[in-house]
């Protein structure tokens, strides 16, 4: 960490972040990204975003999410579509 953020970090202050105990001890965001790139556990991404409901995945991934995004939205706006032309059929 001391090597990502260009200045120390002693074992003490990481002992204290890992500490349930020392509440206090918080760590800042600038950090956090440091200990994930020095530790290379991108796992660490899940926690901030599992409060927001959400999960996070490798980039490669993203355009098979956002091509299923817009399957699911086509499918959508076909139902849309077919329930729109049966209500107008019915009122002919």
């Amino acid at each position: 960490m001391s090597e990502e953020l260009g200045y120390p970090v002693s074992e003490a202050t990481l002992d204290a972040y890992a500490s349930e105990a020392k509440e206090s001890h918080k760590i800042s965001l600038e950090r956090f990204i440091a200990l994930i790139m020095a530790t290379e556990c991108h796992d660490l991404l899940g926690f901030v975003a599992g409060f927001f409901d959400h999960v996070v995945v490798p980039e490669r991934y993203g355009s098979l999410i956002e091509l299923h995004l817009i399957e699911e939205h086509e499918r959508e706006v076909q139902r849309r579509k077919q329930a729109i032309e049966a209500k107008w059929k019915a009122g002919r």
